[in-house]
């Protein structure tokens, strides 16, 4: 934390499920950035920018395959 002690940063979370209780979209802020996932079957888009680290966007298939792409 800024001020030297352990823990998380206040933030707040929202998810947007389908019928089965599985969560399509997750949206986060927190006092240090955002994130975003938009998922699905097919696999997820994760978003985020947080702190001094370099914004990334990660794309993940359903089998597990991974391509990150940075700026």
């Amino acid at each position: 934390m800024p001020d030297g002690t352990t823990g998380y940063p206040e933030s707040v979370l929202l998810r947007l499920i389908d019928s089965e209780q599985n969560p399509n979209v997750k949206l986060s802020a927190t006092e240090d950035g955002a994130g975003l996932v938009l998922g699905g079957d097919s696999g997820f888009v994760q978003a985020l920018s947080r702190g001094t680290r370099i914004p990334v966007v990660k794309l993940v298939s359903a089998d597990g395959t991974e391509r990150v792409i940075n700026p």
